[in-house]
């Protein structure tokens, strides 16, 4: 498990290009840009493997309140595909950061809007 986290973070490095060292205040997520920065993390930075940890446990559990809330009455926004990893939900959100990176009302939302938005425009739902 170890393994493949790091070798996600080394991954996340390759795609994003020059980063931001994840800083302590990013541990607050008060915007997607803080989960964004800690989910593209390099395995240079001091704090990858609590980073990482970190944005893998926060879209996890996003993605499962969203199954959990969707019932019956509500649509859901997410249908993933069966055999979705944690990993792919990360490699997703991180793409989809790189694609907004300029929109400044989108990285300062919420992160939990950041990550259904992502898995949203990767994952939708067919009508």
């Amino acid at each position: 498990m170890h393994k493949t986290v790091v070798a996600i973070a080394i991954v996340f490095g390759l795609l994003c290009g020059p980063l931001r060292a994840v800083e302590r205040v990013d541990f607050n997520l008060a915007t997607t840009q803080n989960l964004l920065d800690l989910c593209s993390v390099t395995q240079a930075d001091p704090l990858s493997r609590e980073a990482i940890h970190f944005c893998v446990g926060y879209i996890e559990g996003a993605m499962d309140y969203h199954d959990a809330v969707v019932g019956e009455e509500m649509k859901p926004l997410v249908c993933k595909p069966k055999g979705t990893t944690r990993n792919d939900a990360v490699l997703v959100l991180v793409a989809w950061g790189q694609a907004n990176r300029g929109n400044a009302a989108r990285m300062n939302e919420p992160p939990v809007i950041g990550v259904v938005r992502a898995m949203e425009q990767e994952w939708p739902c067919q009508p």
